[in-house]
């Protein structure tokens, strides 16, 4: 599964791609621990910049229905409140603004479930790591070859 959540700045535009398999563990555990911490300040820094984003559409669209119910009671001071929900709810702005919320509202949601599952990930390292670190530590207290780049090989083969 992959979400692309798209970045625009002055320039132009970025896409951000974020790939479930990124969250698959490989047996280098060094390029994982790296990798996972680029991955976690990735996702947060787009976190932050896709909060930033929503609070302004959010902003954006108060500000134009605002506008567009201050229409509608100058034309009719009396107006009730359901025809000016009516009004604005009428226009084919207001879907175009609540869509946008609507996508920025599921990418930060997203975003946080991904920042959590790369902290799961980076806890699953560690643990890994630490089993890997003592495994290798037992291997080489009962005699095996301490300066073994394939411990893991040596170990299984000992074992058969």
């Amino acid at each position: 599964m992959q979400r692309i959540i798209v970045k625009s700045h002055s320039g132009g535009s970025v896409n951000i791609t974020f790939d479930s398999t990124d969250l698959l563990i490989t047996d280098d555990l060094l390029v994982e621990a790296n990798k996972i911490a680029t991955m976690l300040g990735n996702a947060a820094e787009t976190y932050g910049y896709t909060v930033d984003q929503l609070e302004r559409a959010d902003a954006r669209y108060r500000n134009w229905r605002a506008l567009v119910s201050e229409q509608q009671l100058a034309a009719d001071p009396k107006c009730a409140e359901h025809k000016i929900k009516t009004a604005v709810e009428s226009k084919p702005e207001f879907k175009t603004h609540k869509d946008l919320i609507a996508k920025l509202t599921g990418d930060k949601a997203f975003l946080e479930q991904w920042i959590e599952a790369c902290k799961i990930k980076a806890r699953m390292i560690d643990v890994k790591s630490r089993q890997d670190n003592a495994s290798r530590r037992a291997y080489e207290h009962q005699g095996g070859d301490a300066v073994s780049s394939d411990w893991r090989a040596n170990m299984r083969s000992s074992n058969r």
